[in-house]
């Protein structure tokens, strides 16, 4: 059997899309992924036997929604023209599209009017992300026009797939009817399975993008108290993104820069446990809105694999799944709340240590990726036709 993923992304960023592809090849399936390329990246790698094709193009990060569009649109003729060529010498089973945006999926219409299957996988609710990206309201024409491409994205798939029960509640208020199946993006116990160390250093990390509704400014904000109370504290930045130069500017314009370090880039997914195994804490200082409400964030779910404690705000997705007793809850929004979190668990830190081991057998004992990965299977296999017959060379 033979899969084509597609995705407006890089391969080696996306931990989802990298879990599900290793999982198919695991099982002795073949996968190609199409992409996009990193400056000084190969067109083509093969990664834990997955076969990489990374197209010339930039993913556009700004905040000109017409050079999105641009970007995306380029991407989708591409990748189509790509697969459907492909196809002839690989002859497909099945066609996986990964969002955003969700109208990428026509990016597989041609290989389905070859009656391949096409399933796609949700990753995120675009009309709220525009909605918090854009400040614009949900009665805005734009936000209607981004509700009808998910509806038109979903709908000319076979099936689909959503990433917890917020996010399959929400589209079926929006009256999407398609068969969906929610396969959570848990990390792989391979790699994040090894309980953290932390180090004689108080260590507060923040792992992933950055971006201003993610609130790395609010975690640099409530730095000064924080150092009050526990002057030997650090806290480290691992990741990109457009609001880096602001948060670093902060940092230096608050006299900080001593006691922060950022990385500068997102850090390839099997490389993450290393640099944050003798953390302390993670702080996830996300900024409440539309988009961020049904986020429940990889770092986080990583962090309680590996027993970190974790300091969340109490969203539609994470309290779905996390009772009260199970994190730090802060209104992370405000500076001064968040310092005086972080100063409780620095300072009662065997608390906070066990709360995270209660946590992680509370919570991987009903979900892990493992289970996940049975589920997402049975979907291929449900899904996936025929391979075609290809008889024995002489």
């Amino acid at each position: 059997m033979r899969i084509c993923m597609i995705g407006y992304t890089n391969y080696h960023r996306d931990g989802r899309i990298r879990r599900e592809a290793e999982s198919l090849v695991r099982r002795g399936i073949q996968v190609d992924f199409i992409g996009i390329r990193e400056p000084r990246e190969a067109f083509f790698r093969v990664i834990e036997g997955v076969r990489v094709f990374n197209l010339p193009i930039k993913k556009y990060r700004g905040n000109n929604p017409i050079l999105y569009i641009e970007s995306y649109t380029r991407f989708l003729i591409e990748s189509a023209l790509f697969a459907f060529t492909m196809h002839f010498a690989r002859q497909y089973s099945l066609v996986q599209v990964h969002t955003m945006p969700d109208f990428i999926s026509l990016a597989g219409l041609p290989l389905k009017a070859l009656g391949i299957p096409l399933i796609i996988d949700v990753h995120d609710t675009v009309p709220e992300l525009y909605m918090s990206g854009f400040k614009i309201p949900s009665n805005h024409p734009i936000i209607q026009l981004l509700k009808l491409q998910e509806k038109l994205g979903i709908s000319i798939s076979n099936a689909g797939i959503v990433v917890h029960k917020p996010h399959l509640n929400l589209l079926r208020s929006r009256g999407i009817k398609k068969d969906l199946t929610i396969v959570m993006n848990l990390p792989d116990e391979r790699i994040f399975g090894k309980p953290s160390k932390p180090g004689n250093q108080k260590k507060i990390i923040y792992h992933g993008t950055v971006l201003k509704r993610l609130g790395v400014d609010l975690l640099i904000k409530s730095a000064p108290k924080v150092l009050q109370k526990h002057p030997d504290a650090k806290f480290y930045i691992y990741g990109g993104g457009e609001w880096l130069p602001y948060c670093k500017k902060l940092c230096n314009q608050m006299g900080l820069q001593d006691h922060f370090y950022f990385s500068g880039k997102l850090a390839p997914i099997h490389t993450v446990p290393s640099l944050i195994q003798d953390a302390w804490l993670e702080v996830i200082p996300t900024r409440k809105d539309p988009a961020t409400e049904y986020m429940l964030p990889g770092k986080l779910l990583e962090c309680i694999l590996m027993r970190i404690p974790v300091i969340a705000p109490r969203t539609i997705a994470i309290t779905s799944y996390f009772p009260e007793d199970s994190l730090y809850f802060c209104n992370t929004e405000d500076p001064e709340e968040l310092a005086n979190t972080i100063n409780y668990v620095l300072s009662h830190f065997d608390e906070a240590k066990q709360k995270a081991e209660q946590t992680y057998k509370s919570f991987f004992s009903k979900y892990s990726w493992k289970k996940e990965q049975e589920r997402y299977y049975s979907l291929i296999k449900k899904w996936a036709k025929s391979p075609p017959y290809y008889p024995p060379s002489k």
